[in-house]
């Protein structure tokens, strides 16, 4: 006999829960409106080429290279992907101001990869002169 109230009690709830819902859930549903696309956003994707794409994937790519530890491939990456995007970007739209942007962060790029080679470098041939003090025979 309980189950059978347990029964009623849900069937009840359930009724009252639909009726509540009203036609969003039995009736039929008018056709949703899509926003209109806005002529600069259908613009700005005609003219992008396929070459601008591959070049903003890889800038990102880079990016979370480098925050994830891989400076060595990350930085080498971004400044590539810099490069490459502002020329082509430079011989497509936003010349002026994508082209100096992107020529100043990969050429403030370069020289920042160019100081921490050279410290890496001198780092490297202090470890070597340091191995070879310590070592007891010259090495030849």
């Amino acid at each position: 006999m309980k189950s059978i109230h347990w029964i009623i009690i849900i069937w009840i709830l359930a009724m009252i829960v639909f009726g509540m819902m009203g036609c969003a859930t039995l009736g039929i549903q008018p056709p949703i409106d899509t926003l209109p696309v806005s002529p600069e956003i259908t613009t700005i994707i005609k003219n992008i080429s396929w070459m601008q794409g591959i070049l903003i994937i890889g800038i990102v790519g880079s990016i979370f290279a480098c925050f994830n530890g891989a400076a060595k491939i990350g930085i080498p990456l971004l400044i590539s992907s810099l490069v490459g995007y502002g020329l082509t970007s430079a011989m497509m739209f936003y010349a002026k101001l994508i082209a100096i942007m992107s020529l100043v962060g990969g050429v403030g790029l370069c020289g920042y990869m160019i100081f921490i080679k050279h410290r890496a470098l001198k780092e490297i041939i202090k470890g070597v002169q340091n191995y070879r003090t310590d070592r007891k025979t010259p090495v030849l």
